[in-house]
């Protein structure tokens, strides 16, 4: 029996092979604590939108399509989760007609610098 067979070939932790989506923080606990407390799928939202949060590095986001895939959230979901959010005060929302809602991330009354 060759023993080589059974070895693992570990995959370097800055190897584009392991360069997989994750969740950045930090994220203040009472905000997530806050949000997990709210009804339906709304933590699956204000996980999304903290992910796209750090992924442009900006508090204020345009959710996008992809990401809403990625959590599995239809858009009815997320206008809900939306409302819910901000009706806690862990965001404000600007809508205008026929486009994407700006979303700003806060906590308490200040804006959240990612």
């Amino acid at each position: 029996m060759d023993i080589r067979r059974l070895q693992l070939n570990p995959v370097p932790v800055n190897s584009r092979a392991s360069k997989s989506p994750f969740l950045r923080g930090p994220i203040p606990l009472d905000w997530l604590g806050r949000a997990a407390r709210l009804p339906g799928r709304t933590m699956h939202v204000a996980i999304a939108l903290w992910h796209l949060s750090t992924l442009r590095r900006s508090p204020v986001v345009k959710m996008q399509t992809k990401i809403l895939d990625l959590f599995s959230i239809s858009k009815e979901v997320y206008a809900r989760g939306l409302t819910n959010l901000e009706a806690e005060g862990l965001l404000s929302v600007e809508r205008r007609p026929g486009q994407t809602p700006v979303v700003t991330i806060l906590k308490g009354y200040e804006v959240i610098t990612a």
